[in-house]
């Protein structure tokens, strides 16, 4: 649908729930979890990616997170998200892996680090509002991650990236066996420039799901985005991949059983 833009502009598109058609492998499961359907051209791209990079000191950085059981399914998500250019993937995998080294959101499943203080303490505080959660899966066996902006109570920008990527590792542990994308539901309805996240925020934000977790997203639903999100959006939606946007639907009105919405 159309909507006018009040600082002058022609109106923007965008897309509602009505437009989604669902995709299994665009949607639900990436080919990193069908490794078994890779070309012999694609498996070769793989093997490629595997040893440019394999003893570059971020790849060793985290031999705990690239263990031998997932190197391939990986390497593929980097792949994909580069349409399959070496050149690009070994960027983008580069740049996740030291993303990785400062917040490496896999060893806080591995070891008690989490448990402990101060990033249990952390992410206690975090929670207790619900403005990250994961509540469970979809009917599709995609984990369900909702970002509440009517819930914020955390201030410090460096906080709440913790937060986000111990979610993010969290749903990617809890999807459906065979499945690989998340559903992501931002509840935006009391979105305003009072409460907006920071730049910094938006950024790291845009750098998690687009590079930390290439091919991560199956859907998004913005909920309820008054004008001056959309504005937010029109300025934020060119730095992201073309992929990634195509995945991001707009949704109003009842979300109660049996609406349209349901």
């Amino acid at each position: 649908y159309i909507v006018d833009d009040p600082w002058g502009g022609e109106g923007m598109a965008y897309r509602s729930m009505d437009d989604l058609e669902l995709d299994p492998e665009r949607h639900v499961s990436g080919l990193g979890t069908k490794l078994e359907r890779l070309s012999e051209a694609q498996l070769a791209r793989v093997q490629e990616l595997k040893a440019r990079v394999k003893d570059m000191p971020a790849v060793l950085a985290n031999s705990d997170y690239l263990t031998a059981d997932r190197w391939d399914a990986v390497m593929v998500r980097f792949l994909i998200a580069r349409q399959w250019d070496l050149d690009k993937a070994q960027k983008i995998l580069l740049e996740a892996m030291r993303w990785r080294q400062r917040r490496p959101a896999h060893r806080w499943f591995m070891s008690e680090e989490a448990s402990g203080e101060p990033r249990f303490t952390l992410f206690q505080k975090c929670s207790e509002t619900g403005k990250i959660r994961v509540p469970g899966r979809d009917r599709h066996g995609r984990p369900v991650m909702v970002f509440d902006n009517s819930r914020e109570n955390i201030t410090d920008p460096d906080a709440m990236m913790e937060y986000l990527a111990w979610n993010m590792e969290l749903c990617m542990r809890t999807a459906a066996p065979g499945r690989d994308k998340i559903m992501l539901f931002m509840h935006l309805k009391d979105f305003s420039m009072f409460n907006q996240p920071p730049f910094s925020v938006t950024k790291e934000t845009i750098l998690i799901l687009a590079t930390a977790f290439p091919e991560s997203l199956g859907t998004c639903v913005l909920y309820e985005p008054p004008m001056i999100f959309q504005r937010f959006w029109g300025l934020v939606s060119p730095f992201l991949d073309p992929r990634t946007v195509s995945k991001v639907f707009f949704l109003r009105g009842s979300i109660d059983e049996g609406s349209h919405n349901d």
